[in-house]
């Protein structure tokens, strides 16, 4: 009987286990500079793609790469509690370098971990974007 009973015990305890949510994943707080993995100073090309509407901006001017860039990477990524699956996105944010894989992160998401940002990183995707924006000609 008491055999019984560990059984029972040992097999509720690995159900408990499996059954352990993987969107319940904990990662500790990041600065960007530590989640991008290439060199932030080599990046030459932005990519930012509005989720809203589609429309898309190439930002080449090493000036605007700089500053953007300034201005995110000390931005700490804080893991949110709630890490269930979510659809759409504001922005997509690909970094390029020559000879290097693109890096794409949103503004709320690195890969499949959803994060907020402090400072808050949409006002300077905002800013980048809407300076690099070109009207469709009529």
């Amino acid at each position: 009987m008491e055999s019984r009973f560990l059984t029972f015990i040992i097999l509720i305890l690995m159900l408990l286990v499996a059954g352990c949510d993987s969107s319940q994943k904990k990662t500790e707080p990041q600065k960007f500079e530590d989640l991008y993995p290439g060199e932030l100073a080599e990046v030459t090309q932005i990519q930012l793609l509005n989720g809203s509407d589609g429309s898309r901006v190439t930002v080449t001017d090493q000036e605007a790469i700089h500053s953007f860039i300034e201005k995110i990477k000390e931005a700490t990524f804080i893991p949110d509690e709630n890490q269930e699956e979510r659809e759409g996105y504001r922005y997509a944010i690909t970094l390029m370098e020559e000879d290097v894989e693109p890096f794409t992160f949103g503004v709320r998401s690195v890969g499949d971990t959803y994060y907020y940002t402090e400072p808050d990183i949409l006002p300077f995707v905002d800013e980048l974007f809407l300076k690099f924006d070109e009207e469709p000609s009529e």
